[in-house]
């Protein structure tokens, strides 16, 4: 623990740093003091006391030892009455004591900032047990409630348990949290029942250790592997099981050879493994399932809601005004929350499954390409099987919500909308494994339905659209027309289709076109998209000296006007600002600050199930098509205000309001000037400034890119 400073007011360091010598010294003589303060005092006034012997230097040697003396005491008592601001005199109590005291006081501080991650579960569970104990049952409650008996020590552990991964963990690792005793606290979970303490099975035990250690019972066993191939970690684990199971060369009963060697291999292993914890699969299930309740998770995969939310906590923060009010009525009862959390484990599964795919870096022969090749197809058929398999839960999800849709925002949390974004990922799959006639049945099963993920119907129509058009049919001429026409079709069918976003549209247009040409349809019947063209940008040529070679993924570097080294936009920003022009390299941040100043009201709007929770920066639907579903007709209004050119001052009164708090809220970024932002959204005018808000807000999430790097 640091070394503890008393709260005082001090005239000057130089003197604070002689009373802490003072302390110090204290601790052994008391009566040091006393000298050691007068010392300190001469120092201080050294330059006045220097001038005053030059004029007075007769008179002080003149002066006898009990006037020293008095001067000597009133000195000491001046310095104590600063620093204690007591009777002159030194504390009656031992400041040894005062430092224990002190230490004791702020052992405690420390335990209750540690608790910050304890203290939101007990908030998770207190506020979801109040309007939504109905979806758990007995055993669960239970469980709920011993949670909340558990004391300090073992809460503590068990909350930091929950937020890692759930895997076996080593006992010494968690060392680094504020608990005391880290065995008493385990031997009172396991006995609870909530954590596992020992590991029976030599794979498992092998994945806890890391590759280095790995490496090291590999050598002391004396099990070959390669190190020339650079073995990874999963090589090392592969070749001492194989090594485990081997029966080599043995005499007499082998069964008992294998059986000594496993031994002897455990021995090594447990020598590097040491204790480890394992919570129990249903613990960590029942605290999976409550986060998703509390926080409306719609997702298990890479993300970490308490974390999310302590961050918010303990930063100096400024959030949104909005109305925080929790619905009760997301799920009905128990059996739907339980199929859309089977649901989001099943899309968590199926990440975990690509994430695997072997990276392009390892490959450094042609053997080893040929091998990635066949890993990376095996993988990609084991992530479209494990898709698969749900449409039929898929299909049962579609017929059952066809006779009530309800809300559609409330549909985000039904397995129904899982598992049409799980076959949407599927059709990835499939085009990379170029199954398109699979592909193109799953695409005509996706369009059949309008109950959910109604803003990626564009995408799925454009997609239908080329595979018909080029990867159907290619022998016969016949069947090859007669699938253009069919690609022309679901062209015209997404035209008039009102759910399909506004981005889409061009391409499709594009590819209407190019079909018309294709199957000689008479320039009279095509169809005319000239007023829908946009005009042909005027290009500049800018030149400039480039220093970098060109090399895949990395920025140029050029030589700017002084010499110095920069980026190639910033090249092109000191070409216009010779010509008198301000620009700023802001790529899509520009757009996103004036759209989230122009709906800021409208992004905090008042809207059931959106703001669950009191630290929020944006609606828990931004981020998908329910968002603009949701709204529709506050934001068609705000648009047409936007065309009506009021646009500025919304933007003015929303900046001067929120910029002096510097408010949280998504797009924002306050390091933007306001009379910057009123300029570029001027130059773009009211309609394409309507235009560009309309395309963002449609799928925010998916929105993000696209725009000019230089304003």
């Amino acid at each position: 623990m640091q070394t503890k400073k008393r709260r005082i007011e001090s005239k000057s360091q130089s003197t604070l740093t002689s009373f802490f010598t003072v302390e110090k010294q204290t601790k052994k003589k008391s009566v040091k003091v006393e000298s050691i303060a007068a010392e300190s005092i001469k120092k201080e006034t050294v330059k006045e006391g220097s001038e005053q012997e030059k004029s007075t230097k007769a008179d002080s040697t003149e002066k006898s030892s009990v006037e020293r003396k008095a001067v000597k005491e009133e000195s000491v008592n001046e310095v104590i009455r600063i620093f204690v601001q007591e009777p002159v005199k030194l504390p009656e109590r031992d400041l040894v004591e005062r430092e224990e005291e002190e230490e004791q006081k702020e052992k405690e501080e420390v335990v209750w900032t540690n608790s910050i991650y304890t203290e939101e579960f007990n908030r998770m569970i207190t506020t979801v047990l109040e309007g939504e104990s109905y979806l758990f049952d007995e055993k669960e409650l239970d469980l709920f409630h011993q949670f909340s008996a558990f004391e300090d020590a073992p809460r503590d552990l068990i909350v930091r348990l929950l937020m890692r991964k759930h895997r076996w963990v080593k006992q010494n690792s968690l060392h680094k949290y504020p608990i005391t005793d880290i065995d008493q606290t385990c031997r009172i979970l396991s006995d609870s029942g909530w954590i596992e303490r020992e590991i029976t099975d030599i794979e498992i035990a092998l994945s806890v250790l890391t590759k280095q250690e790995l490496k090291n019972i590999a050598k002391e066993r004396h099990i070959n592997i390669q190190e020339e191939k650079n073995p990874r970690k999963s090589d090392y684990e592969k070749e001492i099981l194989n090594y485990m199971s081997s029966k080599h060369i043995s005499y007499g009963n082998t069964h008992a050879f294998i059986e000594s060697k496993a031994k002897k291999l455990w021995d090594t292993v447990n020598q590097y493994l040491g204790p480890c914890v394992y919570v129990r699969s249903h613990i960590y299930t029942l605290f999976q399932r409550l986060q998703i309740v509390y926080y409306r998770a719609t997702s298990l995969y890479d993300t970490n809601y308490v974390s999310q939310s302590i961050l918010a906590k303990i930063s100096k923060r400024n959030y949104p005004q909005y109305i925080c009010s929790r619905s009760n009525s997301i799920w009905s009862c128990r059996e739907d929350l339980l199929r859309f959390e089977e649901a989001l484990l099943v899309e968590k599964q199926f990440e975990e499954t690509l994430q695997n795919l072997p990276g392009l870096k390892r490959i450094k022969t042609w053997s080893r390409k040929e091998r990635t090749k066949e890993e990376t197809e095996e993988i990609l058929l084991s992530g479209w099987s494990l898709c698969e398999t749900k449409i039929g839960l898929w299909d049962e999800c579609i017929c059952s919500k066809q006779k009530d849709l309800g809300v559609y925002y409330k549909r985000r949390f039904e397995a129904g909308w899982i598992y049409t974004r799980l076959l949407d990922r599927g059709t990835e799959i499939l085009a990379k494994l170029r199954e398109y006639q699979m592909e193109s049945l799953i695409l005509h099963k996706l369009l059949s339905q309008r109950v959910y993920r109604l803003g990626k119907r564009g995408k799925w129509y454009e997609r239908l659209a080329l595979i018909q058009m080029n990867y159907l049919e290619k022998n016969d001429a016949k069947a090859v027309r007669d699938q253009k026409k069919c690609a022309l079709q679901t062209c015209i069918d997404a035209l008039h289709d009102t759910t399909v976003h506004q981005i889409f549209l061009p391409g499709i247009q594009e590819r209407i076109k190019r079909l018309e040409r294709q199957l000689c349809i008479p320039k009279r019947e095509q169809h005319d998209f000239s007023y829908m063209c946009l005009k042909k940008p005027r290009e500049i040529i800018i030149y400039g000296e480039r220093l970098s070679e060109e090399v895949l993924g990395k920025k140029s570097i050029w030589r700017t006007n002084n010499g110095a080294e920069c980026s190639v936009e910033q090249v092109a920003l000191e070409y216009y600002s010779t010509k008198g022009f301000k620009g700023l390299h802001a790529e899509n941040g520009i757009i996103r600050m004036i759209a989230s100043l122009l709906f800021w009201d409208v992004i905090f709007a008042s809207i059931p199930g959106v703001f669950e929770t009191p630290y929020q920066t944006e609606p828990l639907d931004l981020r998908s098509d329910a968002f603009y579903e949701s709204r529709f007709d506050i934001i068609k209004e705000r648009l047409n205000e936007i065309e009506n050119g009021n646009y500025l001052e919304m933007i003015r009164s929303v900046d001067e309001r929120e910029r002096e708090k510097q408010t949280m809220c998504t797009g924002i970024n306050w390091n933007y000037e306001l009379q910057d932002i009123l300029e570029i959204a001027e130059c773009i005018g009211p309609s394409s400034l309507a235009s560009l808000c309309k395309l963002l807000f449609e799928e925010y999430g998916q929105r993000q890119s696209g725009m000019p790097d230089l304003w």
